[in-house]
């Protein structure tokens, strides 16, 4: 998908989705979640997290469905 079809399709200026591309604006949240509309992912996918953190390793794990790690996520929480 081009970036201006990805404008288009989110209702987001092109200039802007440049900018934000390009790491010189922020997106806010409703344009994070337009874009995830668009791209067919999950909003959080587009935002960085470090999956080093158990939390973000318990949340990722439980969205994949994976129950293993969603177990090894709880232990370094101490919660099982």
């Amino acid at each position: 998908m081009t970036q201006e079809a990805l404008a288009w399709a989110s209702n987001i200026p092109k200039p802007h989705l440049s900018r934000i591309e390009g790491g010189e604006s922020l997106p806010s949240i409703p344009v994070v979640f337009a874009l995830a509309k668009e791209l067919g992912v999950e909003a959080m996918d587009l935002v960085a997290f470090d999956l080093r953190q158990p939390r973000v390793q318990l949340l990722d794990a439980a969205r994949r469905n994976d129950r293993a790690q969603v177990r090894e996520a709880l232990r370094l929480l101490g919660l099982a």
